[in-house]
């Protein structure tokens, strides 16, 4: 530091500092940086901030779509799992759906055959009973007449009546056997005449026995009885 010395003459006077001094002086912008450093510094860091923000950035937009695209191939493994369940669902479905109606089906046939066998039978009845009580069949050869020989005659036909009202409130079913129109001459020209059907109250059967030999069971027939408030047809 720089002394102050008094002069001769009373005043104080201040004395210049010699060169050795001055070099002792420290300097005060010793150790900071420059300007242009600073500068430098300043960028660089924006530089760094901004490289890591797009890094950042990049980072949470490739985590956003991985994880989206997980999110998808679950959703379509769930997707995939819940059509088959319902693909087999409506499978087991179906196959109910197909054993209910063949059962039904082969039912309903079973029904139909088994009332298409009594009306056979029922209906046979009836034409044995109008060609015995005709006369057709003697009592003596029944025993000796195959089973083909019981037919309606040439001529004759068979109409089965079972009202669709009778069905369902206690009417009965009757068949009904026209017999066979013969020809007949009057005045030189052939006319056509029907026969008389009487209506006995029963019938004789034949059962087939070995050798094609049927046996005679007496049987009451078959009539149609209307339902109550219905008239008869």
């Amino acid at each position: 530091m720089a002394e102050i010395r008094l002069q001769d003459g009373g005043g104080p006077h201040a004395s210049r500092p010699s060169r050795a001094e001055l070099d002792e002086v420290p300097c005060l912008t010793a150790g900071l940086p420059t300007p242009d450093s600073v500068q430098s510094q300043k960028e660089a860091h924006i530089a760094s901030l901004e490289r890591e923000l797009r890094e950042g950035v990049a980072q949470l937009a490739e985590q956003h779509r991985r994880k989206t695209d997980e999110l998808h191939a679950k959703a379509n493994q769930q997707r995939s799992q819940l059509s088959l369940a319902l693909e087999k669902m409506v499978k087991e479905q179906e196959a109910l759906l197909d054993k209910q109606h063949q059962t039904q089906s082969q039912q309903l046939q079973e029904a139909a055959q088994h009332q298409l066998t009594e009306l056979n039978q029922q209906a046979e009845l009836l034409v044995q009973a109008w060609r015995a009580q005709e006369g057709q069949i003697p009592p003596a050869q029944i025993r000796g007449l195959p089973r083909e020989s019981l037919k309606v005659p040439s001529g004759g036909s068979m109409r089965v009546a079972w009202p669709a009202y009778a069905a369902g409130q206690g009417g009965s079913m009757a068949v009904l056997v026209a017999p066979p129109r013969v020809q007949s001459s009057l005045g030189g020209l052939a006319r056509e005449q029907s026969m008389t059907s009487r209506s006995p109250s029963h019938a004789t059967a034949w059962t087939a026995l070995s050798g094609g030999v049927l046996q005679a069971e007496q049987h009451a027939l078959l009539v149609m009885t209307p339902p109550a408030g219905r008239p008869a047809q």
